[in-house]
């Protein structure tokens, strides 16, 4: 089995591994990172990155990018509640109207943006990508972390399996100093350290359906939106 040692293993390819990819790379941090997916997410999905995010990643050169993925302001600034998408509007939500707004951008120089995460991802993959030849990092997608361990004389051991190989096929051993768990709400490698998440149950579930309509853009023009909230009479 190959041995490849870094001193931190970040496990999760997310926009939280992708961005400590990023930053130890600029810092000049060697790491390996591993994500069970061969390639990013093609979902839309988590599509509001809020100010403190904008400014993690405007500390690391990234902001402008990111900003640039995003539609004008007009074209988020509301939620609307209505009958339907082209039916009666029964009362809409300027959020950038709102005094909170004045007070939130008075408090920072970034500012939130709308991007939806698999632009983001990609974004974040792609310099995650240019960074790590020279920080001596990489990046193994289509890999997942089987199994981890703890020695005696500290640092931490992970097993990786490729995506789709079997449970009877690690071909790779990590060593490190550090290990990452950017895997998510989910994270395996929380539970295999007994880890529980704390808080309250969910409010509620969403199940997300995308569909493309190029038409109706043009015909909601008029009333553009980040979110629509339709109401329907049930009898």
């Amino acid at each position: 089995m190959t041995v490849l040692r870094r001193p931190v293993l970040i496990v999760g390819g997310g926009p939280v591994g992708l961005y400590a990819s990023v930053l130890l790379s600029r810092a000049g941090v060697p790491s390996v990172l591993l994500e069970r997916a061969a390639s990013g997410p093609a979902h839309p999905r988590a599509h509001l990155i809020n100010t403190r995010s904008m400014e993690l990643l405007r500390e690391v050169g990234l902001e402008p990018r990111v900003r640039a993925l995003g539609p004008p302001m007009r074209e988020w600034r509301e939620f609307r509640y209505c009958h339907s998408l082209l039916g009666r509007q029964i009362a809409t939500e300027d959020h950038m109207a709102k005094p909170e707004w004045a007070t939130l951008q008075a408090a920072s120089a970034s500012s939130m943006s709308h991007v939806s995460q698999p632009g983001f991802e990609a974004l974040l993959r792609e310099e995650a990508e240019r960074l790590a030849p020279a920080a001596g990092s990489k990046l193994l997608f289509g890999h997942e972390c089987a199994v981890f361990d703890q020695p005696k004389g500290g640092g931490v051991r992970v097993e990786v399996r490729r995506e789709g190989g079997g449970a009877a096929s690690p071909t790779l051993e990590l060593e490190g100093s550090a290990l990452l768990a950017c895997d998510g709400a989910h994270s395996p490698v929380r539970r295999a350290l007994g880890l529980q998440l704390s808080g309250p149950p969910p409010l509620q579930h969403f199940k997300s359906v995308h569909f493309r309509a190029p038409s109706l853009h043009g015909r909601l023009g008029h009333r553009p939106a980040m979110l629509y909230f339709v109401f329907h009479e049930v009898r």
